[in-house]
This record gives C-alpha cells, structure tokens and sequence, in this order.
C-alpha cells in the first residue's frame, strides 16, 4: 500500500556522524519541543485514504484562508503560512502563547495520486486537502457467479 508521507529532507549530523532528518535533528536539539521561539508551530495534521482519495487535514485556527499557500512540485505538496507583522512597535508582551508565526508542511505524493485533482477546503481554522487518485489505482469490484 502507498501512502502520503511527510517529506523530511536528509541531513548528515555533525553531533551523532549519522544520517538523520531535519526533524530528528531539531527534536534533539529542543528536546522534543515542537515549537521554536519565532512563533513556529507544525499545525497538527490527519492523513486519511479512502478506495477514491487521500485526504489530509491540518488544524490551523485563527489563520485566514487567505495567508496559506499551497504548492505542488516533483510531487512534494507544500502547504505553508508566512510572518504577518500588524502589531505596533510599541507592545510588550507579558506572555505570548500564540503569535503570527509561520509554518511548513511539506508531503511526497505517492504515484497512484491525479496531481491535476487536488481539491482545497478551509473551514472553521480545518484547513482539508483532498487528493484524487488515478482511475488505475482505484480498487475495481465486481460479482463473480458460482456455477
């Protein structure tokens, strides 16, 4: 079975002389923490198949539709948010548990997906990409008589 799988480029470790992800590496360099200073946070994400598609979901509230991007290239789809900056100069913060930060996804498409039938859906801060399978990758059912 083929699946959607996050994209996660190689790095050589210069700690551990061994290749890791970029994740891996970061993870253990904030142990674990999935949230950087900058106001970075990986939106937490479903990835579900069905016999006709795939779907993933990403939980992003408080992010206008309209500042997330969405790409596809060599078959990585890249769903991502920038900096938007509207606070003035002059506010100080006490304590900031969420910001107008920036995120990025990025996922390597499997080859039965139709990459010319990705449909995109935000609704109430659930951002859903449905992604369409081939015709030939579809499972084909049908009666067999007994004689």
């Amino acid at each position: 079975m083929t699946m959607i799988r996050l994209f996660r480029p190689r790095v050589v470790s210069p700690v551990v002389n061994s290749v890791s992800t970029w994740s891996d590496v970061l993870d253990r360099f904030f142990e674990n923490d999935n949230r950087l200073d900058y106001g970075y946070s990986s939106p937490k994400t479903n990835i579900m198949e069905t016999e006709d598609s795939y779907k993933i979901e990403m939980f992003t509230p408080g992010v206008s539709k309209s500042d997330i991007k969405i790409e596809l290239e060599n078959d990585v789809l890249t769903v991502s948010k920038s900096v938007k900056q509207d606070e003035e100069e002059s506010t100080t913060y006490r304590l900031r548990e969420f910001a107008n930060g920036t995120f990025e996804r990025r996922f390597s498409l499997p080859d039965d997906v139709n990459a010319e039938n990705i449909k995109a859906d935000y609704n109430n801060g659930i951002l859903t990409l449905t992604i369409a399978k081939k015709e030939e990758a579809k499972p084909v059912k049908r009666a067999i008589s007994i004689e």
